[in-house]
């Protein structure tokens, strides 16, 4: 059922490696996108307003940069979601504060490319605007920040008391502390 309606999503692919290309191509049709791939910069500016998702590798034309001159044109008209591919180290943040709603670094993991593909699509077809979107993400990285640190702290909380349980307790106390710990992890 995804599929079908994933159809009426368009997409553009700017990447000029032609294995690459192919192979993102492909899988992008295969869960069921309208798919566009371009290899060059200029084709790209042409073909950027037909389309719902940008999928922009970072380097194109034998490694001119991008990223700046069509991600300003399509952050600016508010389009849709972009994606960043990238072959070599890039800075993220830069990119996401840039518009950016991801990047990818090559290879692509596709059980992420497809994860993100489908959260991108799902937006799309409830109207959501891409500001809604890159803010919703946002808010969800940092919620994924805050529970790694109260996990974090409370691995720590945890590990302090048995090092004290076992030091007021000796080597006896020692399967007391893994009880209390098996029950508390």
């Amino acid at each position: 059922m995804e599929e079908s309606l994933f159809k009426s999503i368009k997409v553009l692919i700017v990447e000029d490696d032609p294995e690459c290309a192919r192979n993102l191509h492909r899988y992008t049709e295969t869960l069921g996108f309208t798919v566009k791939t371009v290899g060059s910069l200029r084709t790209a500016m042409g073909e950027a307003a037909d389309a719902d998702i940008l999928i922009l590798d970072t380097k194109v034309n034998g490694g001119q940069v991008s990223t700046e001159t069509l991600m300003e044109t399509w952050t600016a008209s508010g389009l849709g979601p972009l994606c960043i591919v990238a072959g070599d180290e890039i800075n993220r943040n830069s990119l996401i504060q840039s518009g950016a709603c991801n990047v990818l670094q090559k290879p692509i993991q596709m059980a992420t490319y497809s994860a993100i593909m489908s959260f991108y699509a799902k937006y799309i077809l409830r109207g959501k605007k891409v500001e809604e979107l890159t803010q919703e993400i946002k808010e969800l990285k940092g919620k994924i920040a805050e529970d790694v640190k109260r996990q974090s702290r409370k691995i720590w909380i945890v590990a302090g008391i048995s090092i004290v349980a076992i030091l007021i307790s000796g080597a006896e106390g020692l399967p007391k502390v893994i009880e209390f710990l098996q029950g508390v992890l």
